[in-house]
């Protein structure tokens, strides 16, 4: 009886014991973190004790727990799809445990890429068009110093961009005609590096799902059908493949005395009443990816505008018709106005002869004139002729 009261006594001792006494787990020593895009890189001493090798050390970050070999000295952490970005910061910790979780002497740091706050780029946004292209444009830092060079980065290329647009001193400001031909992933890690020759530039990362941000081409063969008035036509070609229910289709009908805008859901055809076919109409159509397949619901490319309708129109023959006509009529116009108002005579008036006096005396003065002017002239004459006629005198000679 008294052995199994003294085993009972020590046993309770022991509990106390353990409880009084906080058990703490060693860690290594000499631990360095440094943070990359998509990667978290942690080295330590490797001189691990015998103590260590009694517990099992896990690495909590972006919100997984994994299993660290201390024996490696060193732990790649590769953040996983859409799980965090490393640009905010993440919160780094160390768990030990030995049948159950164990305190440890680690203290909790946040990590961020190294370099100066407010220098990076941000606020990225980016938008997939024609299928295999995307174009991705960002901020510059509040603080980033004017000599400031970005990159942009596809995490599975690590290529540098090929075209850039730059702001007034020379920063990039957004990369265009990015190829995502060789991208197949679901999910796409792109990131913007820096870099100053007076300041250390952090890197900017970001997740994206690239048909959330996709711009759907126009949809295709699209036809009028003038006896039933029915329009039909092709969804647009996408990243992936997508049921009819998917998309979101938005008619435009215009002409020149109405318009009409036509949402329609899932379906790719159409029938419109009281549409006078006489009329010249306009048709364009665009689509949308609906956000309940994981669309951005981002409106497409508007279709090329298909006329259709026998309304009259005006050639250019006509047109030539009409246009002489016009002329015409306003020559003939013209001369009857100056015509009728003597226009012509008020701006270019008569300029008057000179006065010639002989003509304007009396009739009779001017025969009176006129027969004693050749009663004189005869007299004269008949004088000189009596003159000539006169005889000599011979005895004179």
């Amino acid at each position: 009886m008294i052995p199994s009261c003294f085993l009972f006594v020590t046993i309770i001792l022991q509990v106390f014991r353990i409880i009084a006494i906080e058990e703490i787990a060693p860690v290594p020593s000499d631990v360095k973190v440094t943070v990359q895009p998509r990667l978290v890189n942690m080295t330590w001493d490797c001189n691990i004790t015998e103590e260590m090798r009694k517990y099992n050390y896990s690495v909590i970050i972006c919100k997984s727990k994994e299993k660290i070999n201390l024996d490696n000295c060193f732990y790649t952490f590769m953040v996983r799809p859409k799980v965090c970005v490393l640009h905010d910061g993440e919160l780094l910790q160390i768990e030990t445990e030995r049948n159950v979780t164990v305190k440890n002497n680690w203290t909790e740091i946040q990590l961020f890429p190294e370099g100066t706050t407010r220098t990076s780029a941000q606020n990225i946004s980016c938008t997939v068009f024609n299928v295999s292209f995307m174009n991705c444009s960002w901020e510059v830092g509040q603080d980033a110093p004017e000599n400031t060079k970005y990159s942009f980065y596809l995490e599975d290329h690590r290529e540098d961009c090929k075209q850039y647009k730059y702001d007034s001193f020379g920063r990039e400001t957004a990369c265009y005609f990015i190829s995502l031909i060789s991208v197949s992933t679901k999910y796409l890690y792109i990131y913007v590096a820096g870099k100053s020759n007076t300041t250390k530039i952090p890197f900017y990362d970001k997740w994206i799902i690239p048909y959330e941000h996709e711009i759907l081409n126009a949809p295709g063969n699209i036809k009028f059908n003038f006896d039933s008035n029915e329009i039909t036509w092709d969804k647009p070609v996408t990243r992936n493949k997508r049921s009819d229910h998917c998309f979101q289709f938005e008619i435009n009908i215009s002409s020149k005395y109405e318009k009409k805008n036509i949402i329609q859901r899932a379906k790719r055809n159409i029938s419109l009443d009281n549409l006078n076919p006489k009329r010249e109409h306009i048709l364009k159509i665009r689509a949308y990816l609906l956000t309940t397949c994981n669309g951005g619901n981002i409106p497409g490319i508007w279709s090329e505008p298909l006329k259709f309708g026998n309304e009259a129109k005006i050639t250019q023959k006509h047109l030539g018709i009409i246009l002489t006509i016009c002329i015409v009529f306003l020559i003939c116009l013209l001369a009857f106005l100056c015509h009728r108002y003597q226009i012509f005579g008020k701006i270019f008036p008569r300029i008057p002869k000179p006065i010639d006096k002989l003509k304007d005396f009396p009739i009779k003065d001017t025969d009176t004139l006129e027969n004693k002017g050749t009663g004189t002239e005869r007299q004269s004459t008949h004088q000189k002729n009596e003159f000539t006629l006169f005889p000599v005198d011979e005895e004179s000679d």
